[in-house]
């Protein structure tokens, strides 16, 4: 036997590499429903609106995550411990502004990063203090088993297993530069984080929200190109079955993955269309000349100085 016929059965880098992600994926799936919530039970416990209450908590979320310049991953991994207490515990609308940015504060903590508490309280107006804060992080991590320090898996997790195996398909089929034009990280962790802050989306599978976000990017990129160039290359379309292989990896109904996606696919294009769905946020803040700092202050007016050239 010469050396040609002993490597014709051997697999390829790629085919190894897809096999490792796949099992990586496969060990996400399992644990699915560990970290899965159901608000509409903590709306069915509570007399008021806490649906809405909620939202609003996740888009203040979404503002301290940019303020303090946290990664995608932090910020989504905080709606699911916030979304996971609520499910398991009722929380007065009075306490849901503490509750929420504690869930801030373990999760950065969770992935490694660093908030000063004192600012963190103080730039979220919750009216709470610093030991509030620290006395209910400490509540967050015994309810919802946090002691061994692991971060939940969300849908961030998800998008990155699916880009990979999309990644490994793409240069397999040779549209590599296809598949970085169309699905850019960045892009999609935007538009993922804009889906949790609606508490219907975030109470569907994370494997789900995650795919769709995918498919959404491929959709948009098709209609885009197909009326311009009148042809799709026979490639790009075995690159998009493999959105298929991915929803039977993932034990993915068709009715239930295409109802979740009409949803999803909706709430990305109004924020792809700039069509406002939520009120804008009650944080205010006065600039402090002397100290040079932002301080919050609700229903505080005064005028600017003037900037000389």
């Amino acid at each position: 036997m010469n050396n040609r016929s002993k490597g014709r059965g051997r697999p390829g880098p790629d085919a190894i590499n897809i096999k490792h992600i796949v099992y990586e994926l496969e060990k996400a799936l399992n644990v699915e429903e560990k970290y899965m919530t159901n608000l509409f039970v903590a709306d069915q416990n509570s007399g008021e609106d806490a649906l809405l209450a909620r939202d609003a908590a996740a888009r203040k979320l979404r503002f301290l995550k940019t303020w303090f310049d946290l990664s995608s991953q932090v910020f989504l991994t905080a709606i699911n411990l916030l979304d996971r207490f609520l499910t398991k515990m009722k929380v007065k609308p009075s306490h849901l502004g503490c509750v929420s940015i504690s869930c801030l504060y373990v999760a950065s903590e969770l992935h490694k990063c660093q908030i000063n508490p004192s600012q963190l309280v103080s730039i979220s107006q919750t009216k709470c203090r610093v030991s509030d804060l620290d006395r209910m992080s400490d509540i967050i991590r015994e309810k919802l088993g946090l002691e061994r320090g692991d971060a939940p898996i969300t849908a961030f997790n998800y998008l990155n297993h699916y880009l990979k195996v999309l990644e490994c398909a793409a240069k397999q089929l040779k549209v590599k530069s296809q598949f970085s034009t169309i699905l850019q990280r960045k892009n999609l962790l935007t538009r993922l984080e804009v889906v949790m802050l609606d508490s219907e989306c975030a109470c569907m599978r994370p494997s789900i929200i995650a795919l769709s976000m995918i498919q959404s990017r491929l959709e948009k990129f098709m209609f885009a190109e197909v009326p311009c160039k009148q042809y799709v290359s026979v490639e790009m379309y075995r690159f998009l079955s493999v959105i298929n292989e991915l929803q039977i990896i993932s034990t993915m109904l068709p009715h239930e993955y295409a109802l979740r996606y009409g949803k999803l696919k909706n709430v990305v294009q109004n924020y792809d269309n700039n069509i406002r769905t939520a009120p804008p946020s009650r944080l205010k803040w006065r600039l402090s000349l002397r100290l040079n700092t932002l301080r919050p202050l609700v229903n505080f007016r005064t005028n600017l100085f003037l900037i000389r050239e």
